[in-house]
């Protein structure tokens, strides 16, 4: 619950800090952490903060006058660190500054309120390099088992820091306390949430010459928060795989049909080659009764051949038998050889005739051949349409 109650018995601004900060370690259970402190100025307040008896304190001061002052004090203790930089908004690395004669007004920004100071004059605007919260923490990491505390010192902190940075770099601390050196009534808008609710007010106390605000982290929403992004992103990848799942989908009936086509291609193609093969073992079976024809005449050809041999031997027995008859034989003789060369014709037409069904029977032969080699081609390139042995 937010305390309202302004303690206006309290004098000094060193003093708030250090009630406020007693009553942030009673409040927690865990143990002391880190302190950064960012506008440290001369370290008045690191005294009190190294009484708190943290691990670590990280004093910040942008002024080189007012940091060498603070550097002194700051080598006394073990567990200090402290560092002239300006802290600048965002993740920026430079951005332009306000210098003013008195350095505890320098800031990011040209406020109204310290134009308006007694004896404040602003000197120069320069531009400056600078480091971020997430650079400190990089180079200063801070534990989420211990009790962690921010604490900004000076004007303009909630709008052009808290405001600007990372909410996931803030939530390293459980504790933002907000220091500001021009301190005005109170009002509602004092006790407004941070962050967009991420930090709530827990405690406000006025002095006469500052207000400390503290905040503190608000876990509860904050894992509500994450739970609500860890459903979104889920939702997201749920979408995304939804939307993979369907382009699968799609490219699997895609797949199918392709599959189905080539299936109806090969049973086209099977039915082609079978076909063929028919045809095929047709011709085959033709070329195979032709030769088995042409062998019967070549079988009847040799036969008549051997029977014309036969006659021949048998004629010129007779003829040299006849040598030996008279002249009164001579016309019977010449008869005869008449009759013989007839029958040589004749033989010879039959060698011709021999001869050419050979030819035919080679041709046949060779046709065969290739119609056998066509056919073991075919039998190897499609094993299922090995037929029987004719």
């Amino acid at each position: 619950m937010t305390n309202r109650n302004l303690e206006h018995t309290i004098s000094s601004q060193t003093d708030a800090l250090k009630l406020v900060c007693k009553n942030i370690t009673h409040y927690s259970k865990k143990s002391l952490g880190t302190i950064l402190c960012i506008g440290a100025g001369t370290g008045s307040d690191l005294n009190n903060l190294v009484g708190l008896q943290p691990k670590k304190v990280i004093s910040i001061e942008s002024s080189l006058q007012l940091f060498k002052i603070l550097q002194k004090k700051a080598e006394k203790y073990k567990n200090v660190f402290a560092l002239n930089e300006w802290v600048i908004p965002g993740e920026n690395r430079n951005v332009d500054v306000c210098l003013y004669n008195n350095p505890r007004y320098n800031c990011i920004y040209d406020e109204q309120e310290q134009k308006e100071k007694v004896n404040i004059k602003l000197l120069e605007k320069v531009e400056v390099d600078g480091i971020s919260l997430r650079d400190i923490l990089e180079k200063f990491p801070v534990s989420g088992e211990l009790l962690n505390i921010i604490i900004l010192s000076f004007s303009g902190s909630l709008r052009f820091i808290i405001q600007e940075t990372d909410s996931k770099v803030l939530e390293s601390f459980d504790f933002v306390i907000l220091v500001d050196s021009n301190p005005k009534e109170e009002s509602e808008q004092d006790y407004e949430d941070i962050q967009g609710g991420k930090f709530t007010c827990f405690l406000m106390t006025l002095t006469t010459e500052s207000c400390v605000r503290v905040y503190r982290r608000n876990d509860a929403y904050i894992g509500l928060l994450y739970m609500r992004e860890e459903l979104e992103i889920k939702a997201q990848t749920a979408q995304l795989e939804a939307k993979n799942a369907k382009v699968q989908i799609e490219g699997i009936s895609e797949e199918r049909d392709r599959f189905k086509q080539h299936v109806a291609d090969q049973k086209s193609l099977s039915e082609k080659l079978i076909t063929e093969c028919s045809d095929l073992r047709a011709k085959i079976a033709e070329l195979n009764a032709l030769l088995l024809e042409a062998k019967n005449e070549c079988i009847e050809l040799t036969q008549r051949k051997e029977e014309f041999e036969k006659s021949e031997i048998e004629l010129r027995d007779r003829l040299e038998r006849s040598e030996s008859l008279n002249v009164l034989n001579l016309k019977l003789l010449t008869k005869s050889q008449e009759n013989e060369e007839q029958l040589r014709e004749q033989v010879a037409e039959q060698t011709n005739e021999i001869d050419r069904l050979q030819s035919l029977i080679s041709e046949l032969g060779r046709k065969l051949g290739d119609a056998s080699n066509i056919y073991s081609k075919l039998i190897e390139r499609h094993p299922d349409l090995k037929l029987e042995s004719f």
